[in-house]
This record gives C-alpha cells, sequence and structure tokens, in this order.
C-alpha cells in the first residue's frame, strides 16, 4: 500500500457482527538520516526523528547500544565500553512503522590535542596557539574561569578578559576539540610590571 493510504479494519465474528472501524494510515516514508555529534566513544549522541528507535554499530556490525530519540530528537547512547580511536560508527533511526533510515557515520576521535601555547601576558590579552577549531579555556590557579575562546583554522587564539588577572598569576591553558577531549595544560604567569 501505499504511503499515507488510510486503512479502516473491522472485526466480524461468527456470528456475522462487526465491530466498530479501527483507523490507521500506512506509514511507508523512513525517517531521515540522523546527525551524530563528533564523539570521542564514551557518549555517542545527536538528533534523529522524534520517537525513533536510535541503533549504534561499529565498523564491523556490532551493536554498540541504542536509545529512543526524545520528543525534541535528542538522543544520547552510552556504550558498555568506550570505543577506541578511529573506530567508525554508523547511526540509524527505525520509526515505530519499521521504516529505517539511511545510516549516519562518525569515526571515534579520543585523541587529544597537543599542549597549546600561551605567549608572554601583562594580563590584558592572552593569545597562543592551539589545534585548529578547539575551545581554548583561561583558568587561575584557584580554577576560576577566566575565559574562553576558540583557536582559528590557523590555529591561533585571542582572549581579552573583561578584567585582566593581576600581576603574578598564573594562567592555565587547555584546549578541547569537537570530540571533547582535552590537551595537557600550558602555563604562563602575568607580568604586569613595567621594566625599570
Amino acid at each position: 500500500l501505499a504511503h499515507d493510504t488510510a486503512l479502516n479494519v473491522t472485526a466480524t465474528d461468527a456470528a456475522g457482527n462487526t465491530s466498530q472501524p479501527a483507523r490507521a494510515t500506512v506509514d511507508g516514508q523512513a525517517p531521515g538520516a540522523p546527525t551524530v555529534k563528533p564523539t570521542n566513544g564514551s557518549l555517542i549522541s545527536g538528533t534523529a526523528e522524534a520517537g525513533s528507535l536510535v541503533t549504534v554499530r561499529d565498523g564491523t556490525g556490532n551493536l554498540v547500544g541504542s536509545a529512543t530519540a526524545g520528543s525534541n530528537g535528542e538522543y544520547a547512547v552510552t556504550p558498555a565500553r568506550s570505543l577506541q580511536d578511529g573506530v567508525k560508527i554508523s547511526v540509524v533511526a527505525t520509526d515505530a512503522a519499521g521504516n529505517a533510515s539511511q545510516p549516519a557515520t562518525a569515526t571515534v576521535d579520543n585523541d587529544p590535542p597537543a599542549r597549546p601555547t600561551v605567549d608572554p601576558t601583562n594580563g590584558s590579552l592572552v593569545t597562543g596557539k592551539a589545534e585548529a577549531g578547539s575551545v581554548v579555556t583561561i583558568t587561575d590557579d584557584a580554577g576560576k574561569l577566566i575565559g574562553s575562546t576558540t583557536a582559528t583554522t590557523g590555529g591561533a587564539y585571542s582572549f581579552k578578559p573583561t578584567t585582566p588577572p593581576a600581576h603574578g598569576t598564573v594562567l592555565h591553558v587547555a584546549a578541547t576539540d569537537a570530540a571533547g577531549n582535552s590537551s595537557p595544560e600550558a602555563r604562563t604567569t602575568v607580568n604586569a610590571v613595567s621594566p625599570s
């Protein structure tokens, strides 16, 4: 039957009594392919047709896990074991009528960015280099967030604090990639004293 065909279903017993009709509409249309966010293998998430069953498999077809997409279409699958770097995954959404989407694919990235660099600073501007597209986070010794910014495609980053950190403050700078992997920290100490 064609997609969207209306069906009326009745039941008739041996005595010839017929029930009121139940109505249904044929759903022969597969969901759109889901999306899958960059992942380090510890959590696989994205969006799919609301209410659909989202199934994740690795490159050899082994089941990684499944979840039902919420009313907003978001889903999250936590593998029983984190997947290794470089593993290819496929994600398929299946609706209540059994129609399966085309797969979305992603490659697990759990390789952290290299340690960023941080230039000498007087606290008014923090600059350096980090993995392109990574989020660079700057904190002080107490772990208080000073600010964050995104490295350009060339890897440069620049952040101007609203309140410059005081002379002698140790800045901790780390880069986090799209898959959630964090680099080792780089450190520098604010030098806001002019040469005599």
